[in-house]
Order: structure tokens, then sequence, then C-alpha cells
């Protein structure tokens, strides 16, 4: 969580990047179109996150 304060992100860019993370983190034991869906999700959340910073 250090590393995190020292970012001084507000609320919502520390939840946006924490559903990139987290859509990330689960893709091996995914089928290919459960993999898709969270790539898709991280996308869409990564361009959100882009427009507000």
């Amino acid at each position: 969580m250090e590393p995190f304060n020292k970012l001084q992100l507000t609320e919502v860019e520390y939840v946006l990047i924490s559903i990139i993370i987290f859509c990330h983190s689960f893709t091996n034991c995914l089928s290919k179109q459960g993999r898709e869906l969270l790539l898709n999700e991280s996308e869409k959340y990564s361009k959100i996150l882009m427009k507000i910073l």
C-alpha cells in the first residue's frame, strides 16, 4: 500500500488501477472467451484512467 500512498492517487484512480490489475491477474485459468472479456474490460478502464490523468 505504501507505493500507492506515495503516488497520492485519488480514490477513483486507485479503483481504476485496481480493476486493471485484477483483469490481468486471472487470465491463465480462463477460457479464451473469458480472457478476451477481461482484456476488453481492462482496455475500457485504462482509457477512462488515461482521460482523467
